[in-house]
């Protein structure tokens, strides 16, 4: 169910395109006596105008898991900068609301949506099989390589 009106899909999936960053992390826990890879999606937005950060809390708010953080420069030609850290869930919901209105980072969200769907049918403490765990793998190292730096866009 769509909680943004048209425009603030719109205009989000702008701001991503350009302010964000939508990624899958890895971090590996013990499990049985193993070290366990463990996989989350997660997008950033960081922006120099905290009346940016305000709207998109604003949107944001009683939707799911994010934080705000503020990082002052130590140089002084340098602005603050202010980020918005969006959690797993809210990171899924909120794709699904503008995929349609991305465009640079398309590929990115549809790569973190298809990630997700291996989680499915999965709750805490059930075995997950070593073919949905390479999957998801899979889906973290196609993402690094959408998010590298310097590569340019990908065809």
């Amino acid at each position: 169910m769509a909680w943004l009106s048209e425009v603030d899909r719109a205009y989000i999936a702008g701001i991503i395109d350009s302010e964000g960053s939508i990624g899958i992390s890895r971090d590996y826990r013990p499990q049985r006596g193993q070290r366990s890879a463990f996989h989350r999606s997660r997008m950033r937005i960081t922006n120099t105008s905290k009346e940016l950060i305000d709207y998109l809390e604003d949107r944001m708010d009683g939707q799911g898991m994010y934080h705000i953080n503020t990082r002052n420069s130590r140089a002084a030609n340098r602005r603050t900068t202010y980020e918005i850290e969006i959690g797993d869930r809210l990171t899924v919901k909120l794709l699904k609301e503008v995929l349609p209105y991305l465009i640079i980072k398309r590929r990115h969200a549809l790569n973190v949506l298809a990630f997700k769907e291996t989680f499915s049918g999965f709750g805490r403490g059930n075995h997950i099989p070593a073919e949905i765990i390479q999957r998801r793998e899979d889906y973290y190292l196609a993402q690094k390589e959408l998010n590298k730096r310097g590569a340019g866009v990908l065809a």
